[in-house]
């Protein structure tokens, strides 16, 4: 499904042309970062740029070693750091400092990409900060963070930024067709739910969330039915833990979200709007309830949702939500 190619969207070019300038002048800072979405394409211009960068003909020939290297994600002037957990840890940031601390295998710049930079929790972020109140030479740092102002102010201040924009539905589509091979039905999909940027983690479960997307319209319709009696939701019940096992939470509960704003939506005539345009609206007109009870269903699927990030229990979360889902619509 996924192809080799390092693709990045047209709208980025201006951001990889300033860099290559920095490049040829010589002019790099120490650190730059990279505000913008997850998932539309920030390190695949890391790379596209390092390519280049790194390039014995500065043209990502393709041959020489530095971009087979690259290619192969096994370059080892370059390094990608992710929170181990859900923070970025100490151990994580002393891990780069005993990195720019060795001596480069290859005689061209280090950089180090550190992903979700705004997770470093407070003893990683003192840590990196005294890294950068004297950067180490011939390293540079590449930090990226969904939105300013989630770093300490001192850490910013020290960046070079830049802002990447959310992608445009041409945007998504380009990448879609440089780097997977989907059906028309699949680009649709993802399409749909892409939010401004390429969610992967969508394309990669793809067929599972196909289906999904229609259970749950299913069992909506079933629920809003003022005919359906409770004892019929058993098999309802019954997914929750295999939702749960498989990691499919956050989706499960995007769609549940997305089909009651889309059923609230077409009952006011704004189907211009609907999240679901990839399939025919009038699947919106089996919904039995009023508008109502869909924003009161609605307002059930967020506070769940919060109530998890919360650290509520997913299992009993779920239940409960289902529960109040009947009796909202009987």
């Amino acid at each position: 499904m996924h192809t080799d190619s390092v693709a990045f969207p047209l709208s980025f070019q201006p951001i990889l042309a300033r860099l290559e300038q920095l490049q040829k002048q010589d002019k790099l800072d120490a650190t730059y970062l990279f505000i913008g979405n997850k998932g539309i394409g920030k390190v695949n211009l890391v790379r596209y740029w390092l390519s280049t960068f790194y390039c014995v003909t500065h043209n990502s020939c393709g041959h020489c070693s530095h971009c087979v290297l690259l290619a192969k994600e096994e370059h080892p002037n370059f390094t990608i750091i992710k929170p181990a957990t859900k923070q970025l840890l100490l151990s994580q940031i002393k891990e780069v400092i005993a990195l720019t601390n060795i001596k480069a295998l290859l005689p061209v710049k280090r950089v180090i990409l550190i992903q979700e930079a705004h997770k470093m929790n407070i003893e990683a972020t003192n840590s990196f900060l005294k890294l950068l109140e004297e950067p180490p030479k011939n390293t540079l740092f590449i930090l990226l963070v969904p939105q300013e102002g989630l770093l300490l102010e001192t850490i910013e201040s020290r960046c070079q930024k830049f802002i990447f924009p959310p992608l445009s539905k041409e945007d998504i589509n380009l990448l879609l067709k440089q780097s997977y091979t989907l059906s028309e039905e699949q680009k649709q999909f993802i399409l749909a739910y892409a939010q401004g940027r390429l969610q992967t983690e969508w394309i990669d479960n793809i067929e599972t969330l196909l289906t999904m997307r229609m259970d749950i319209y299913t069992m909506l319709i079933q629920i809003s039915n003022k005919e359906t009696k409770s004892h019929s939701l058993q098999s309802y019940f019954l997914a929750i833990e295999n939702i749960i096992k498989k990691d499919l939470l956050s989706f499960y509960l995007t769609f549940l979200a997305s089909w009651l704003s889309d059923f609230a939506k077409y009952k006011q005539g704004l189907n211009s709007f609907l999240y679901n345009q990839d399939l025919d609206p009038s699947l919106l007109q089996s919904w039995q309830a009023n508008i109502k009870q869909t924003q009161e269903a609605f307002q059930l699927v967020i506070t769940t949702e919060k109530n998890i990030n919360k650290q509520a229990t997913k299992q009993l979360a779920l239940e409960s939500l289902l529960l109040n889902l009947f009796f909202t619509f009987h």
